[in-house]
């Protein structure tokens, strides 16, 4: 049954799965992206991922 995508050049083999992936992880991210409130998107990029002062270890 996937004996074409065994048989592609590894290259083409390569770019077909990365290419695949992409198309997946575009189409889950357009798919929740309407979903999501508006507020979790702004905690996602809170302070807490911000670099730390220098001087304070926690």
């Amino acid at each position: 049954m996937s004996d074409w995508l065994h048989n592609l050049p590894v290259p083409v083999m390569a770019l077909a799965i990365f290419g695949f992936t992409y198309l997946l992880a575009a189409a889950i991210f357009a798919g929740t992206e309407p979903v999501a409130p508006s507020v979790q998107r702004e905690t996602v990029t809170s302070g807490s991922m911000m670099p730390r002062e220098p001087g304070n270890a926690y």
